[in-house]
């Protein structure tokens, strides 16, 4: 079995669309977090930053072709999503611009082309992350980054396939200022990187697990974000990472998770202290507790 990635992040855009600073750093810090090997483990990572339809077109093919049924394949996108006249969804690249009758479709890359590389791969673990949104709504300091309603399930739906998506399809995904990610792809390298996205703290973290961290994070920080899964057949349990069981940080994290579930988000005096019994335990500084 082998794990290989396909990271894809377009920042720049012609005047039609804002430009999205983040993308790039989105995908250097998935790479990272999916490149180490104690996290992430992938064998196989391809980056593509402002890159234009052709060079993405290819690299989607080549991350499917020639791969076995077991192989897990991952297809990542942070940049602007965008819609035709009809409905159908774009991901935009440097040059994709609009028309009278919006989207000039020959410069983006449609999911119908990813779709249909997917549907004549072998692997039957495929996950497809992306961080872009459906609607063309602005908030002061954050930049919306999609168009209007795309039904994902039917333009990427299939056997073995689970869809982690960065918000509804009416909603906006952002990026905010003071940050160097935007919020959805900070969270998913947040919970690989920490392990907390180990809902069930069997050493590995799935699509749907990964999926169900961000979402309560993404909400802390963003109410009106709400990140979608579609999980399709087989794809619901299809594992992206490993983390260290025994990592004092983790155990740490996973105790004040517990506390929080239990006592509606608050932390009594009582809990307090047990908290700063466990960090001297385990050594971890005043720091590194408040970050958690």
């Amino acid at each position: 079995m082998a794990k290989i990635a396909l990271l894809i992040g377009v920042s720049e855009y012609l005047p039609e669309f804002p430009a999205l600073p983040s993308a790039v750093k989105d995908v250097e810090a998935m790479k990272e977090v999916l490149g180490n090997s104690e996290m992430g483990g992938f064998d196989e990572i391809k980056v593509l930053e402002n890159s234009n339809r052709q060079q993405i077109e290819e690299a989607i093919y080549d991350l499917f072709a020639d791969r076995n049924k077991d192989d897990v394949l991952l297809f990542y996108f942070s940049g602007h999503g965008v819609k035709s006249r009809e409905g159908h969804l774009f991901l935009a690249t440097p040059k994709t611009r609009k028309g009278e009758r919006g989207i000039v479709t020959p410069t983006a890359v449609a999911a119908s082309v990813l779709q249909s590389h997917m549907n004549d791969s072998f692997s039957q673990r495929l996950v497809v992350i992306l961080d872009c949104c459906y609607s063309g709504a602005f908030t002061k300091g954050m930049t919306a980054k999609g168009d209007e309603n795309i039904d994902i399930q039917g333009e990427l739906g299939g056997k073995g396939r689970a869809i982690l998506m960065s918000s509804s399809a009416v909603q906006s995904s952002f990026e905010s200022e003071g940050s160097e990610l935007s919020i959805y792809t900070k969270y998913l390298v947040e919970g690989i990187k920490t392990g907390a996205a180990d809902t069930d703290n069997n050493g590995k973290i799935s699509a749907d697990e990964l999926h169900q961290y961000v979402t309560e994070k993404v909400h802390e920080e963003s109410p009106a974000m709400t990140p979608q899964f579609e999980p399709v057949k087989e794809g619901y349990r299809i594992y992206l990472a490993s983390c260290y069981q025994d990592d004092p940080k983790l155990q740490y994290r996973r105790k004040v998770q517990k506390i929080l579930r239990q006592n509606n988000g608050d932390i009594d005096f009582l809990n307090r202290f047990l908290l700063e019994e466990l960090c001297k335990r385990y050594g971890i500084s005043d720091e590194e507790a408040k970050v958690i």
